[in-house]
């Protein structure tokens, strides 16, 4: 899971990999040769931008730093990736917020307008919307097939290294 990649990101530097897809900047905005490692974030402004810097090592001599203009930390993600990706633990569903969206839903919603993009919904759901409250005459099945507990996320602290 992506906590289980954060979790053990704080016990050890994550390599990167150049991916540069030309995405956010143009095209060598890095060099597919070096392993990238983040030396520092710091947050530009308000608006979740971040001016980052990496350290590189692409051999013997050719090692340094460089930083890049203030970016998103998924802007980023379209420069580089973990070099370990593939074999990190995908996403457990279990895990992973309020699923009462379909994907299905969202993909229409893509297709129809491009974009969808929410911060909160703000539903308020009648007491007889849930199992523990059922109301007379009204089928819960489809409701108690798709429903279960959700496991336990652990917590995680940072470690500090001197």
């Amino acid at each position: 899971s992506v906590a289980m990649a954060e979790a053990s990101s704080f016990s050890k530097v994550m390599k990167l990999k150049c991916i540069d897809l030309g995405f956010t900047l143009p095209t060598g905005a890095c060099q597919k040769d070096r392993a990238y490692y983040v030396m520092n974030m710091t947050e530009f402004g308000s608006s979740g931008l971040f001016i980052s810097c990496f350290i590189y090592d692409g051999g013997e001599s050719d090692q340094g730093s460089m930083c890049y203009p203030p970016l998103t930390i998924d802007d980023l993600a379209t420069i580089f990736t973990p070099e370990d990706i593939d074999t990190l633990p995908k996403n457990d569903k279990a895990l992973c917020g309020f699923n009462f969206l379909p994907y299905v839903v969202h993909e229409r919603l893509m297709a129809r307008f491009g974009s969808v993009i929410s911060t909160t919904y703000d539903i308020e759901w009648p007491e007889s919307a849930y199992v523990s409250h059922k109301a007379k005459g009204v089928d819960y099945s489809l409701i108690e097939k798709s429903t279960y507990e959700l496991a336990k996320i652990p917590v995680f602290t940072p470690k500090t290294f001197y």
